[in-house]
């Protein structure tokens, strides 16, 4: 019977009216989820190849992503540095093994491990020649490379094998005794690549220094700046002292950072305005020859240092200050932790030592040795004291870590104008 009918026949014997039957609902789809929603499950991914492989699975979940740049703060603050494994010997790429991350029950995780080139097989042939491709940093997912045969610096990243090659600079207008160094800056949601070569010249009172820039965008050639002098040490070189300058310079954002090796003070380089400025040790940090050193970031993103004093395993102490404002608004470096070599080293043995190999978003990167032989690499968050021990076995050092960048399909990269090399404003 119709609907109209069962209600006449209802109303003619004093009953109520059949209740109406509920429309359907419409079926809920993926286009339906709103964006918030969506940006809250992804938070919930336990890694960063999980959240690019659910993001590239269709356009909704990569508009989520893209749309929302505060979602990649909160997610980077929710989840560890993605640590894919070590680059773990210096030398050249045939004896410098690649040790992946042990993190093998995450699929996703396994998956990009398995995926990259970390063989690094897209370099260049160099000829055969028994000095070949050497080993200089990684950071922000590039692996920076330097060839003296070919006369070429290679950034490269072993994920996307995105490989960028650049000639080194002239030997004539930037060497002086000695290699610069390569500093590779890489903004490609901006279609913004930078390498910069710096090299330090050491007298006994003042430490010139030449800074040379190579930008695809802006230039063909290296940008060579004349020798500018540097803020000065505290004192010059005793008379006879042996002179040396700095230690490698560590990479952090924009800046880089040198840490004298006889001086208690750190040379820093704004690679934006490429000017030299420097910074006193804390006190702890003064006894140099004493402590293992390193500069990095906490997981605030605040400027870090952090210094094993291992001249005796049983009573050192690892030793972190962070850089920041204290109740009057002075900048200075402030105690943050301190923590028993104990923790990491068996101090019964011989000769036990640890050396701080990087500070990565609040992670430090230490390798363990015992009689000058490196067995461990260990991982530890400065947040939560948390100790992991993610290599063991012996092995070259210092160990390079390589971390998963965000990847720039995750960004949205609207057109945004290439900066300049801002060559003008360079000085001391």
């Amino acid at each position: 019977h119709s609907s109209s009918s069962s209600t006449a026949m209802a109303s003619e014997l004093g009953l109520a009216p059949p209740a109406k039957r509920p429309l359907a609902a419409a079926p809920t789809t993926i286009t339906g989820i709103g964006d918030d929603l969506l940006r809250g499950i992804f938070l919930l991914l336990p890694s960063l190849p999980s959240l690019v492989r659910a993001a590239l699975a269709c356009r909704t979940f990569l508009g989520a992503v893209r749309s929302s740049p505060a979602f990649r703060g909160r997610f980077l603050a929710l989840h560890p540095p993605q640590l894919l494994g070590f680059f773990i010997c210096p030398s050249r790429i045939a004896s410098h093994p690649f040790v992946p991350s042990r993190g093998r029950s995450d699929p996703d995780l396994a998956a990009a491990v398995r995926g990259a080139d970390f063989f690094l097989t897209r370099l260049p042939e160099d000829g055969g020649s028994s000095r070949g491709w050497h080993f200089e940093t990684c950071y922000g997912g590039y692996a920076v490379l330097l060839n003296q045969t070919t006369d070429q610096v290679a950034a490269y990243n072993p994920l996307t094998q995105a490989l960028h090659l650049f000639p080194q600079p002239a030997a004539d207008k930037i060497l002086f005794r000695g290699l610069p160094e390569y500093y590779f800056f890489s903004e490609e949601d901006q279609g913004v690549l930078r390498m910069v070569c710096v090299q330090h010249r050491n007298t006994s009172w003042q430490v010139p220094a030449r800074i040379a820039v190579y930008s695809p965008a802006t230039s063909s050639e290296w940008q060579i700046l004349p020798w500018v002098e540097t803020p000065p040490p505290l004192q010059p070189e005793e008379d006879g002292q042996k002179v040396i300058t700095f230690y490698p310079g560590t990479q952090v954002k924009g800046f880089v950072y040198w840490k004298h090796t006889s001086q208690a003070y750190v040379l820093i380089l704004n690679t934006a305005t490429l000017q030299f400025s420097r910074v006193d040790l804390p006190p702890f940090f003064e006894e140099i020859e004493t402590v293992q050193f390193m500069l990095g970031q906490t997981k605030d993103g605040e400027l870090c240092m952090v210094g094993a004093d291992d001249n005796d395993g049983k009573t050192g102490m690892l030793v972190v200050c962070v850089w920041r404002a204290d109740e009057h608004g002075v900048e200075k470096w402030m105690l943050e932790h301190t923590f028993a070599l104990s923790i990491f080293i068996d101090a019964t043995e011989d000769d036990s030592t640890v050396q701080v190999d990087a500070i990565i978003d609040g992670y430090v990167y230490l390798s363990t040795k015992y009689s000058g032989q490196a067995e461990s690499l260990l991982s530890f968050c400065l947040e939560t004291a948390k100790l992991t021990k993610l290599f063991d076995g012996t092995y070259t050092s210092p160990s390079h870590p390589y971390i998963m960048a965000w990847p720039s399909s995750l960004v949205d990269n609207k057109a945004s104008p290439c900066s300049k090399i801002p060559v003008k404003t360079f000085g001391p």
